[in-house]
């Protein structure tokens, strides 16, 4: 198992859900980068996100008048090309980003291609493979310890437990904080093609925290496969998985589009806040 892989998942994810709006990020220095592309398409999911931007004088500009860009979608068995609806996104800071969202699924084990283009013609492009149906995990609880298992086509890339918690301090219940705790170091692959892993988070979320005086509020367990078309991190350190210039499957720009097939199982059912 390598860690990498799951952080190279987070860090993709983090581009669609939220982002530092105090970092700048320079463009690379290839002249024939037009766009930056991240996301996933999902093969059990309803609805598609990728964030498409420009690349120019930073990642995350500050203009709100910047336009949108055609988005499409070819799903190459067929031919059928679709349009991605365009949502102009703000963040703190006057950040504003594209990101871009198809209210469909898409078909597992086929082949994608995702085509940005801009008022004149150029275009950033990626081809990729979706991966096959993925069983959602069973999730067993004896005696305080929760096991995790299932079977697997393709490559395991996230084994996490997600976590929604709250510090305790003097003054009371702080506010909530999502924390991701990777099980990837200690997931066995099975000889009969599955997977299995004992759960294990208290001690990430005290290092996270700062403290071991919390409350849980809703904890889920995150499994993820993808197929060959997800980005070959296995040689690299963490700290390089986080480099756009490093890690791209993007023609013509920057960034990474995967298929993959996620399922989540709530641990802890949601609780209202202390």
């Amino acid at each position: 198992m390598n860690k990498a892989l799951s952080v190279l998942f987070v860090w993709v994810c983090l581009f669609l859900v939220s982002v530092s709006c105090e970092q700048t990020f320079q463009p690379l220095d290839k002249t024939d980068d037009v766009f930056s592309i991240y996301g996933v398409l999902d093969v059990h999911s309803d609805t598609q996100w990728v964030r498409v931007m420009p690349v120019g004088e930073t990642y995350l500009p500050q203009d709100a008048s910047l336009p949108p860009s055609e988005v499409r979608l070819i799903r190459e068995a067929t031919g059928e090309t679709v349009i991605l609806n365009d949502s102009l996104f703000r963040f703190s800071g006057d950040t504003y980003v594209w990101n871009y969202w198809l209210p469909d699924s898409v078909q597992k084990n086929e082949l994608y291609t995702l085509i940005a283009e801009n008022e004149e013609g150029e275009q950033s492009r990626v081809t990729l493979e979706t991966p096959s149906y993925l069983e959602p995990p069973e999730v067993v609880t004896r005696s305080g310890e929760t096991r995790v298992s299932g079977p697997f086509q393709d490559s395991l890339v996230v084994a996490a437990v997600n976590y929604l918690v709250q510090p305790i301090t003097d003054m009371g219940c702080s506010q909530e904080v999502k924390i991701s705790v990777s099980q990837m170091d200690h997931t066995l692959l099975t000889s009969d093609g599955g997977y299995f892993f004992i759960v294990r988070g208290s001690n990430a979320i005290r290092d996270e925290l700062g403290t071991s005086n919390y409350v849980i509020n809703r904890s889920s367990v995150e499994v993820v496969t993808a197929t060959d078309s997800w980005p070959d991190a296995t040689s690299l350190e963490e700290i390089e998985v986080a480099l756009p210039e490093v890690i791209s499957n993007i023609e013509n720009g920057t960034g990474v589009l995967a298929g993959v097939a996620r399922r989540e199982v709530i641990l802890t059912p949601r609780q209202p806040p202390c």
